[in-house]
């Protein structure tokens, strides 16, 4: 996804821009934040 899993900004490549995203994206960051981890660490190692 060429980092687009841990962008702040909400924009996605279009190939990955649709309906799940936004909740595909939303539980890496969930799972970071109460590990102390960065999403690239938690989707790395997923």
């Amino acid at each position: 996804m060429a980092g687009a899993c841990s962008r702040t900004d909400g924009t996605l490549p279009e190939r990955y821009d649709h309906p799940g995203s936004v909740a595909r994206l939303r539980v890496p960051a969930e799972v970071a934040a109460e590990c102390g981890a960065t999403v690239n660490q938690v989707v790395r190692r997923g």
